[in-house]
């Protein structure tokens, strides 16, 4: 009796219906005589897989694919030449237009490889591209589907997806593309980023991801000099050596720009660059001077935009040296300090050097401004007819201070209202213009670079032929001639740009080898002297102790009589 049962269960389950798609079912015993009848792989079977970084890292990262993914790609085909599913070739680089990174899948022998002369097993005479995909959903078979294209396959089962590897991890390796601009570079953080925080990766990879994408805005916060001494003398915390306590307020700020770079936001800065482009110069200026750098400042402080306000008092750039807190510089540094209109400089002759510190505008610091028309003439007449009711009268002083720098800003944005910023130049000729004005008691360098870095990125939605201007030396922003300055910014945007580029190489190419990223071991570390080439340094150089002292306390001057010679400044002439 118990038999009979059974063997009664057995016929009606191999009876019982499986719904393929509206209108075509079979029964599991017709699903398994097709898949009998297949013929089958004799060997194991390499296939290669190129697709988007943040997507192809989570597939090695979990080594498979789940049915669900798949049945998601058979839902959506997206016109794929043999419907929804996952697409891999036999040869290493012919589906690398696909993506910047390869998938490796490793196909059992014996797996079905499917035929359509046999689907009348299943009951029909033939089967749609779409049936085709729905039936892989329930067996494991792969399907070479195009005459022409020989080396493509495509398979719809998870169970075919069991063993997927990263390209790196092969030998010889199958390395993933180096993003080609920052503009990628950033997209693909992006989609990293969002993966990791939504559980897409094991915790050491979205370590990883979220360490990178950390230390990432580092290179704006600071100059690349300054970074690459925080990874020698404090590699484990790097942040630690710049005021750790304001740096996320920093990287939400990035955050915004990165908005503004995906076309999320638009403040109105510039387009084609060019500043202004699609606004009235009354309009732009305004928005400029009262919303965008309020904004930016603010984001950055922590405070709110209401709150912002234009410094009141004088503020003296001095340096480490002492007794008079002066700073170092050569014949040629002090010759663009004074060549600066804004700038009032006070010098004393140390050998062939100077020691030197220098105001920035204020109400006892403005003649050079004035003479240049940057204040409108009645203002610098009221200035100097009360220059002795101001030395004792504070409140008078800081209303005045923020006049002048009011209209300095107004002055500054008039004149480049209408004016080009798509050449690294004329991006360092506004920084250096802007933060000679230092309109803030503080946080004028990030505000500076930031207000860059937004006109670029504006500028840069739907084109990806742009470059940001990034610093390895910023403090030499007003120590060099500009054009000089402008030479030196592209240098090092070249070389601090291939950093980080290879720093996300790196993150790839190590996790898909199960590796933890050697983001420190990089070559391009060193690379980044070799923006000191146009001042004499003919080779990178191993900083030693003092150097990295050197640097913490910003005695550039110091620093590169050291290590090319006293004659460096020679180049700036």
């Amino acid at each position: 009796m118990l038999a009979c049962i059974l063997f009664t269960l057995l016929l009606t389950a191999a009876a019982q219906q499986i719904q393929i798609s509206p209108g075509f079912s079979v029964t599991q015993k017709q699903l398994d005589d097709w898949t009998r009848s297949l013929p089958k792989t004799d060997k194991e079977l390499w296939f290669f897989h190129w697709g988007p970084v943040a997507q192809s890292m989570r597939y090695v990262d979990a080594g498979t694919i789940s049915q669900d993914e798949l049945n998601w790609f058979i839902r959506n085909p997206s016109g794929q030449l043999s419907a929804g599913g996952f697409y891999m070739s036999q040869d290493r680089y012919d589906s690398s237009s696909y993506g910047p990174y390869c998938v490796v899948a490793i196909v059992d022998a014996g797996t079905p490889i499917y035929r359509q002369d046999n689907v009348s097993i299943l009951g029909v005479n033939y089967l749609s591209d779409i049936q085709k995909s729905l039936l892989g959903a329930h067996v494991p078979f792969i399907h070479q589907f195009d005459d022409y294209f020989k080396t493509w396959f495509v398979t719809h089962s998870s169970q075919v997806l069991k063993k997927l590897v990263s390209g790196a991890s092969l030998s010889p390796p199958v390395m993933p593309r180096i993003a080609r601009n920052e503009q990628e570079m950033w997209s693909w953080m992006k989609d990293l980023r969002e993966a990791a925080n939504n559980n897409g990766y094991s915790k050491g990879v979205s370590d990883s991801i979220n360490w990178l994408d950390s230390f990432y805005n580092l290179f704006y916060y600071m100059d690349a000099v300054a970074l690459s001494r925080a990874i020698r003398v404090n590699p484990n915390d790097p942040w630690h050596e710049f005021e750790p306590e304001h740096f996320e307020n920093f990287r939400n700020t990035r955050r915004y720009l990165l908005d503004v770079l995906d076309g999320k936001q638009h403040p109105g800065v510039s387009r084609g660059g060019v500043l202004g482009a699609g606004m009235s110069k009354n309009d732009w200026v305004r928005n400029q001077t009262d919303v965008v750098i309020p904004m930016l400042w603010s984001s950055i402080a922590g405070t709110v935009t209401k709150n912002v306000t234009i410094r009141g008092e004088e503020v003296r750039a001095g340096g480490a040296d002492q007794p008079r807190n002066t700073f170092l510089a050569n014949a040629p540094e002090m010759k663009a300090l004074q060549d600066n209109l804004y700038l009032t400089v006070e010098s004393t002759p140390n050998g062939a050097d100077f020691d030197i510190a220098y105001y920035y505008p204020d109400v006892f610091h403005f003649q050079g401004v004035a003479k240049n028309g940057y204040i409108s003439a009645s203002l610098a007449a009221e200035l100097q007819r009360e220059q002795s009711n101001m030395k004792n009268d504070v409140i008078k002083r800081e209303r005045n201070n923020r006049r002048l720098l009011q209209e300095l800003l107004q002055n500054l944005f008039s004149r480049w209202y209408g004016k080009k910023i798509d050449t690294l130049l004329e991006a360092t000729k506004f920084m250096v213009e802007f933060v000679s004005i230092h309109p803030y008691e503080d946080y004028n360098g990030r505000t500076t670079r930031m207000y860059a870095h937004l006109a670029c990125y504006e500028s840069a939605v739907g084109n990806v032929d742009y470059r940001l201007p990034h610093e390895y030396m910023s403090d030499f922003d007003t120590l060099f001639p500009p054009k000089k300055y402008g030479q030196f910014t592209e240098d090092s945007s070249k070389f601090i740009l291939n950093l980080m580029l290879n720093l996300q190489f790196e993150l790839m190419s190590a996790t898909g080898r199960n590796a933890m990223p050697n983001y420190y071991g990089l070559i391009q570390w060193k690379d980044l002297q070799r923006s000191l080439g146009m001042l004499g340094l003919k080779a990178p150089v191993d900083f030693d102790a003092t150097d990295n002292m050197l640097i913490e306390h910003r005695q550039f001057t110091q620093l590169l009589n050291k290590i090319i010679g006293p004659k460096w400044g020679d180049n700036l002439n």
